[in-house]
């Protein structure tokens, strides 16, 4: 309870371990994190302690506990319409960008600071605001992470909508930097970048969208947000190459599913250096890439999930 009341970030709850078995996702669903962590917390401690006084009445309350998570009832599956026609964007590169986008996709999702462009941009609507087309010829919308400078020279960590010629129609800069890495903590790190004020949703592409950037996928208030704000699914924009091994980026999906699961939104995930991948509001992986190549992920209910390269050549089922 004080590491999250100080810091806003859930990483290494024990209940995140849980993001793959289904009857402690409906409970989450039903009742919320907190009622269910704190549940399943002394569920555990009640049978441990029966088990080491090797008494069953002590294990009741426990058993009782238990039994309700499991009897919850099943999460209502709604908003995955609102995932077709999107493709996120996930690879190693900032320079190569792709030939083609696949077909009936209307808004492409792309990582934290996805590409080397700097634009004088401030939060908010875009007033006017055009940068560069993020992919000349292509008609389609964009959420794009982009580092953003001021005109006081302060830079800012975005996210922009923005049209497929290039008209920005609204931005929002990163509100909770990852401490060292973005931030000064004590003697440690230095403070990279101006803190960010506007609201976490914007609309794209005919959707009202949740867009958090990289470590902000980790604090429920944020997502909280999203949701309060009407957002109909969530999209986080990250930077995941210094992640070293498959476990740690497994940690990564299963905080996406949590939140999904917890806050009733479907979501995207498009990266650099790990993986992108689509989650339904029940906790479903629908689609998942790998992580060593460039590609677009896709995924709609008609053709499932498809993994396609920078040139539209399919790299795996997703």
């Amino acid at each position: 309870l004080l590491s999250y009341s100080l810091s806003q970030v859930c990483i290494d709850e024990w209940l995140n371990t849980q993001w793959q078995v289904p009857w402690v996702l409906r409970a989450l669903a039903f009742v919320g994190w907190w009622p269910l962590l704190l549940g399943s917390l002394f569920a555990a401690a009640s049978i441990g302690e029966a088990l080491a006084a090797r008494s069953l009445r002590i294990a009741a309350p426990g058993i009782a506990v238990l039994g309700a998570i499991a009897l919850a009832p099943p999460i209502k599956v709604h908003g995955e319409a609102q995932l077709a026609g999107i493709a996120a964007l996930h690879g190693t590169s900032t320079v190569d960008l792709p030939h083609s986008v696949p077909e009936g996709v209307d808004l492409l999702v792309w990582p934290e600071a996805a590409i080397e462009l700097r634009p004088l941009l401030g939060e908010g609507p875009g007033k006017g605001a055009v940068i560069p087309p993020p992919l000349p010829g292509a008609s389609l919308n964009h959420l794009i992470g982009l580092i953003t400078s001021l005109p006081n020279g302060l830079r800012q960590n975005s996210v922009l909508a923005v049209e497929s010629e290039g008209r920005v129609l609204a931005s929002r800069a990163k509100r909770l930097l990852m401490p060292i890495a973005e931030r000064r903590v004590l003697v440690f790190g230095r403070t990279r970048y101006l803190l960010g004020s506007r609201p976490v949703r914007l609309d794209a592409g005919r959707r009202a969208i949740a867009a958090l950037i990289c470590g902000e996928g980790f604090s429920r208030s944020l997502a909280a947000e999203g949701a309060r704000s009407g957002a109909e699914l969530m999209a986080l924009l990250s930077r995941e190459s210094f992640m070293p091994t498959d476990g740690a980026h497994d940690q990564l999906l299963a905080i996406q599913v949590m939140r999904s699961v917890e806050f009733g939104l479907p979501s995207v995930r498009a990266s650099h250096g790990g993986h992108a991948a689509f989650v339904s509001a029940d906790g479903r992986v629908l689609a998942r890439s790998g992580r060593t190549r460039n590609g677009l992920l896709r995924w709609d209910a008609l053709r499932g999930g498809q993994d396609l390269d920078f040139r539209g050549r399919v790299i795996s089922p997703g």
